[in-house]
């Protein structure tokens, strides 16, 4: 793995997805897992807290955007989560993770732009 991109989420009532952006602007979610460039989901969670994680075999250059969706959203409002973004090398953490936070408003119906970052 070069790349692994997770999502939790704090609210057991909703399904949020994550979504990723390849650099060459194909998207890897729910409905499309696995992308040219090499971006796959690897779980997708339906029910729970998550994660729902998308890898990237070796290290491809470029820019990534990542955001969050309501696949569906319960009684319970708004959904509070986290992004984590690692870089791996050889099965190993490569620097610190990259933490973003989000708050997914309650019917929010298109993808929420969480970060983007460049892999150089």
């Amino acid at each position: 793995i070069g790349l692994r991109i997770s999502l939790s989420w704090l609210t057991d009532a909703n399904d949020v997805d994550l979504h990723v952006i390849d650099p060459s602007g194909e998207e890897c979610y729910y409905g499309h897992p696995e992308t040219a460039f090499g971006l796959k989901l690897y779980s997708d969670q339906t029910q729970g807290l998550g994660p729902e994680v998308i890898i990237l075999g070796g290290r491809k250059t470029g820019t990534y955007k990542v955001g969050v969706k309501y696949f569906s959203s319960g009684a319970m409002g708004a959904s509070r989560g986290t992004v984590v973004i690692q870089h791996i090398v050889d099965g190993v953490p490569l620097g610190d993770p990259e933490i973003e936070v989000f708050t997914l408003p309650s019917g929010y119906s298109s993808v929420l732009p969480i970060t983007s970052f460049v892999v150089k």
